[in-house]
């Protein structure tokens, strides 16, 4: 019995120390992926503010690409500025149509003045899940810094709303 003691308590300690992490193994954020954020309030708060929205960015061109929803966007000097939020609606009328908002947000990063060009990438498949074909619905995507939206069949034929 003391001998199983000592082996037990070595063992809780060493599955203590296995399920430790360090800072330098945690995973860091790849500055590459565009945030995505699904929330309904944070939808509605933005495309609500956007009329008053004194700095604005533009949404030049969107596209399809199979799974990937490429947006051209220009303003600020980093892409990590932006997020794309989702009301989290499927509207399962004819078109079936989702509606997304592109936000900046200036306080992330350096500020800056610069008017840099940007290309945010969504992959829709792994955003909106599986549940239906991303070639099945149509997007509206509105600029979070003033009245303007697009909006893509999928076909990927652009129009302004």
């Amino acid at each position: 019995m003391r001998t199983i003691r000592p082996v037990l308590a070595c063992l809780v300690v060493l599955f203590a120390l296995a399920s430790c992490k360090s800072k330098e193994t945690a995973p860091t954020p790849d500055k590459n992926k565009i945030a995505f954020e699904v929330s309904e309030a944070e939808y509605v708060r933005i495309i609500n503010a956007r009329a008053t929205e004194t700095r604005t960015f533009e949404i030049k061109d969107i596209k399809r690409e199979n799974n990937i929803l490429k947006i051209w966007v220009k303003g600020g000097c980093d892409k990590n500025n932006y997020t794309v939020v989702w009301d989290g609606l499927m509207r399962k009328s004819y078109p079936l149509t989702i509606f997304l908002v592109v936000k900046f947000d200036r306080s992330i990063g350096m500020e800056c003045m610069a008017e840099l060009d940007h290309v945010l990438e969504i992959d829709l498949k792994e955003k909106l899940g599986e549940f239906y074909e991303n070639n099945e619905f149509y997007i509206q995507l509105s600029n979070g810094s003033k009245v303007f939206d697009k909006v893509i069949d999928p076909k990927g034929i652009v129009s302004n709303k």
